[in-house]
């Protein structure tokens, strides 16, 4: 079986503009609207809209083309390429390819596409977006989908940037922004003998996207996972649980996403 899954980014620098951050509220709920706006600095204000507003955007992407890419792997096969032509129905900026059974869609939008895009849709489909997005918190904080128990989704932010992956099965995303400030205290706390990658920022993000995908957040001790970039694998080496890691870098920015 072919595991879809859909990682999206979007720079919420654009949202700091009062009148953009006005538009974008007007696709959130009022329970998100209430608490991005919380948010007393406007760059946390930002990336809660932000957050928000690209998993809606990307909820809307992944339900209009979940149907085209099961067509192509019915077509195609679990192991072979998607051909990019013959995904009909996926959004332009989509690229499809899969690697060892993952079908995986990488890709980043800006605000302006995605209120130019949410704005664009039928009453009707506003309507069916807001009932599918219900989100309800898990007793350890990881948001869900109420109304759809086989569409998984994360959120995450760092900086500038806002990311939301969505799987049809559990995934926890992290995106972390580098610097150059001292972490070696940090390093240390969450070293692994068995981590098979010196990259700090790489590490930290893998291991706290396993924490996410798992629902356990960092309740989990980061020591006692170990990442292997390599194999594409994040593993508890106490309680044996394990999922698969895909990793990519951003304009200074580290970005991990896992499955279980």
């Amino acid at each position: 079986m072919v595991i879809s899954m859909l990682i999206t980014r979007m720079d919420i620098t654009g949202l700091m503009n009062p009148e953009t951050e006005v538009r974008a509220c007007a696709f959130l709920n009022e329970e998100r609207k209430a608490h991005a706006l919380s948010f007393h600095k406007e760059k946390n204000r930002a990336q809660s809209v932000g957050a928000w507003l690209l998993f809606s955007y990307s909820l809307q992407t992944w339900l209009q083309g979940k149907k085209a890419v099961q067509k192509c792997q019915q077509v195609y096969g679990q192991e072979k390429q998607i051909p990019e032509e013959a995904v009909d129905g996926m959004p332009a900026e989509v690229a499809e390819t899969q690697d060892k059974g993952v079908a995986l869609a990488v890709t980043e939008f800006t605000v302006e596409k995605v209120l130019e895009e949410l704005r664009a849709l039928p009453l009707t489909e506003r309507e069916k977006l807001l009932w599918t997005s219900k989100v309800c918190i898990g007793e350890h904080g990881k948001p869900y989908l109420q109304n759809s128990s086989d569409i998984f989704f994360n959120l995450s932010h760092s900086g500038d940037y806002v990311l939301c992956g969505i799987a049809d099965r559990q995934i926890g995303v992290d995106i972390q922004k580098r610097h150059d400030k001292d972490v070696s205290g940090v390093k240390e706390k969450i070293h692994n003998a068995q981590d098979k990658d010196e990259d700090f920022f790489l590490l930290f993000s893998a291991k706290e996207a396993f924490c996410k995908c798992t629902g356990e957040g960092l309740q989990r001790d980061l020591s006692h996972i170990a990442v292997d970039c390599e194999k594409g694998m994040v593993k508890d080496t106490v309680t044996g649980d394990f999922g698969r890691l895909f990793t990519g870098t951003h304009e200074g920015y580290v970005e991990t996403a896992v499955i279980i």
